[in-house]
């Protein structure tokens, strides 16, 4: 791989994966490739980003289905704002999918597709005391066919209180 680093915290990096598993009796050797990037060019704004594709396997295979290898793509992007010194703002979004690589043409090689969407809003009113509020959506759409993951959506919020006790010791409710 190749990794390039720019001034004011910003890099790009590509690499190739390898890697050999076991699983369920059978021996798998993997491949992909991975592209990183990121920046924070300014104090209230930082963006990163990973891609790639890498042969996985299906772990959730369906009744009468072996835990065929197909290829595997993902997606994560971040991006922060930071309005003011206390405030912080993070919006999130995770993709992910796995296809069966016998017929990657065919509509019903889908195994899964995974999405969340992120939202994170953070507030420090000092040195020892934060709030934050995380709003989760994920969805999944699942191959029945192929998987036995269930399809569905999911709305969770979180809301958390941290007191910093002493340096690297921390209260969190939530």
């Amino acid at each position: 791989g190749g990794f390039l680093d720019f001034s004011r915290n910003s890099w790009f990096e590509v690499f190739a994966k390898r890697g050999f598993e076991t699983y369920a009796g059978r021996d798998y050797r993997k491949q992909g490739w991975m592209l990183d990037a990121g920046t924070s060019w300014w104090d209230w704004l930082s963006v990163m980003t990973q891609v790639g594709v890498m042969d996985s396997i299906n772990y959730t295979p369906a009744n009468g289905v072996s835990a065929l290898m197909g290829q595997g793509r993902s997606v994560d992007l971040t991006v922060s704002l930071k309005p003011h010194a206390q405030w912080r703002i993070e919006e999130k979004v995770l993709w992910n999918d796995l296809r069966n690589s016998a017929d990657a043409t065919n509509r019903d090689a889908l195994v899964y597709r995974n999405l969340m969407l992120r939202s994170k809003l953070s507030y420090q009113h000092n040195r020892f005391l934060g709030l934050r509020l995380i709003v989760d959506y994920h969805l999944l759409d699942s191959n029945p066919r192929l998987s036995t993951l269930t399809s569905g959506k999911q709305l969770n919020t979180d809301f958390q209180i941290n007191y910093l006790l002493s340096p690297g010791t921390s209260v969190i409710a939530g």
